[in-house]
């Protein structure tokens, strides 16, 4: 087997460009805004006949990213989840119910527990009225002595309501704020006091929240055991009532994380500004200078995410000028002028190799989880694991399409339903390079590209296995394209090798429902291919793709494949 870690495909990177105005930002810094009205949807795409997400109620906190000008919709984030609410629904400062509630004025509470139950009567065994989301504001009508319920009322005076019992330990005078409780570390890096794994677990149920706490299991009973932090968990793990729940959870069906949409292609292109040669003024003090420089590398840093390139050419940090290769490469591209067409919003496409939690959270798709013990037999033996799980598989509980498109315009379609079986090895090395193919990871590779190898090489059977001649990408969406065939407009552009890396490219454009406008994007780039352990390319070969989709009439990231030249050392 030939060796060498394949380049991987940077899906996580692209979060680092935000659709918000300053490119960059956390999202801790996005504006604050509140919910004015009681019981507002929050939509898969901004208009009416977006899929309701989730109702959030009258006071929540919400991080406002963009306005979609033409339907008067704002895409926000809510504790996590990405969607879009009427703009004419938010506040710039939490309404005045709320700030009176906040400061016991009033007999507003808000409820701390995500699905927690609203009963007829006062007892576990009554009937289930509703459940009642986290922040949902509630009207405290009066406390039961000696008993832990609570007489509520949802909904804001004056509006029609639902009454019923509820826990009092799950309201609170405030509403909570889910960042500061889920996260195991503070802004600046110190330990999070208020961290509680198993209840981060609770508000926002999720395979990492499960990693959290059965990675907190493992270190306590390394604790009692004297084990090194770096060691193995002892073999004897004793039954966890809450780490069975967790999973008994996980088995049923959980919605994922809306996960960040595409970085838009102007983004990057400000990122390539900033990550470019930098006029800097005369008189500038050294530190001045330093600063100038820092912020350069780390745009390029960045920037070499997004694109997921590497390699000598595109090392930024050798001095050889591979960051301003990066920034010369995304200022030689021109797309198209896009309008909008297929593609509407960010839950419409999945990028190339999205995961199953990616599907479930943009597709807004239940995904379930499956786990197996340590033993995985004779084949894998006894895994470290995750506290008593060795092996997990999650999968979608509905199909979404999978479409292939062909370098000639064909589109294959399937309806499948995606699932992804892991071993958790834990800190046992597991097997390297199991599984590996040579090649691109989306698509069939240009014959060129396999002289690499030899004169004579040929591609691998495997890689031809996983992507037929002439195929050039495959991705997801939800809902069947309107065409079978989208012939592409091909152009071909000659580049300086210096300025961007490449030596040439080829652009492939596609209009995929017919009406004109071109809804997805691949630039091939010829160059010198970063190589093995033998070092770089020496043939010019089309080693690269980048993927683009026009979304709500403006060009996005889609995604990137390298061509993988080997696994291992």
């Amino acid at each position: 087997m030939r060796s060498r870690l394949r380049l991987p495909f940077f899906l996580g990177a692209l979060c680092l460009i935000t659709a918000a105005p300053g490119a960059g930002a956390a999202d801790n810094a996005l504006p604050e805004r509140w919910i004015n009205a009681s019981e507002v949807n929050l939509r898969t795409e901004p208009g009416t006949r977006g899929a309701v997400l989730a109702l959030l109620p009258l006071g929540a906190p919400v991080r406002w990213i963009g306005t979609s000008e033409s339907t008067g919709f704002c895409e926000v984030d809510s504790a996590g989840a990405r969607g879009f609410v009427a703009c004419r629904l938010l506040s710039s400062s939490a309404p005045t119910a709320l700030a009176a509630g906040a400061a016991g004025g009033t007999t507003g509470r808000w409820v701390t527990g995500a699905g927690v139950n609203l009963r007829a009567e006062p007892s576990p065994q009554s009937a289930v009225v509703a459940r009642l989301a986290l922040n949902a504001r509630v009207e405290l009508l009066a406390t039961i002595a000696d008993s832990p319920y609570c007489e509520v009322a949802t909904g804001v005076p004056g509006a029609a309501s639902a009454r019923g019992y509820t826990a009092c330990r799950y309201l609170a005078t405030a509403p909570l704020a889910v960042d500061r409780i889920v996260a195991a570390t503070l802004p600046d890096g110190q330990p999070n006091p208020q961290y509680d794994p198993a209840r981060a677990f609770w508000l926002a149920p999720s395979w990492t929240g499960i990693e959290a706490y059965g990675t907190q299991l493992g270190a306590e009973l390394k604790g009692r055991n004297a084990v090194a932090p770096e060691g193995l968990t002892p073999s004897s793990r004793p039954t966890d009532v809450e780490f069975d729940r967790m999973k008994a959870h996980l088995a049923k069906g959980i919605y994922g994380a809306t996960p960040p949409a595409p970085p838009r292609w102007d983004d990057v292109r400000r990122l390539a500004r900033a990550a470019g040669p930098q006029r800097v003024p005369a008189r500038a003090s050294p530190g001045d200078r330093a600063r100038i420089e820092g912020a350069r590398l780390v745009a390029q840093s960045r920037l070499a995410r997004v694109l997921a390139l590497w390699g000598p050419a595109f090392d930024a940090t050798d001095g050889s000028g591979g960051g301003v290769r990066l920034a010369g490469l995304v200022g030689a591209l021109e797309l198209p002028m896009a309008a909008p067409s297929l593609f509407k919003n960010a839950s419409d496409v999945a990028p190339p190799g999205a995961s199953v939690e990616d599907l479930s959270g943009r597709f807004h798709i239940v995904e379930a989880y499956r786990t197996r013990g340590r033993d995985l037999g004779a084949a894998l033996g006894t895994v470290d694991g995750l506290w008593d799980i060795g092996q997990v598989t999650v999968a979608l509980t509905q199909p979404v399409v999978r479409t292939t498109l062909f370098r000639d315009g064909r589109l294959r379609t399937s309806s499948v339903r995606p699932s992804e079986t892991r071993v958790l090895w834990g800190i046992v090395d597991p097997p390297m390079c199991e599984g590996y193919v040579d090649g691109f990871a989306y698509g069939e590779a240009d014959p060129r590209v396999w002289r690499y190898f030899g004169a004579d090489s040929q591609p691998d059977p495997e890689a031809l296995k996983r992507n037929p001649p002439g195929t050039l990408v495959s991705f997801a969406t939800k809902s069947a394209l309107p065409l079978a065939n989208a012939p592409p407009v091909v152009t071909r552009q000659e580049l300086d090798r210096e300025r961007t890396g490449f030596v040439a490219g080829t652009w492939l454009q596609f209009d995929l429902d017919g009406d004109g406008v071109v809804d997805l994007a691949v630039w091939e780039g010829t160059g010198n291919g970063p190589g093995h352990l033998n070092g770089p390319a020496e043939t010019d070969d089309p080693y690269y793709r980048l993927f683009f989709a026009n979304i709500g009439g403006r060009w996005h990231v889609l995604g990137t494949d390298v061509f993988g030249y080997g696994c291992g050392c």
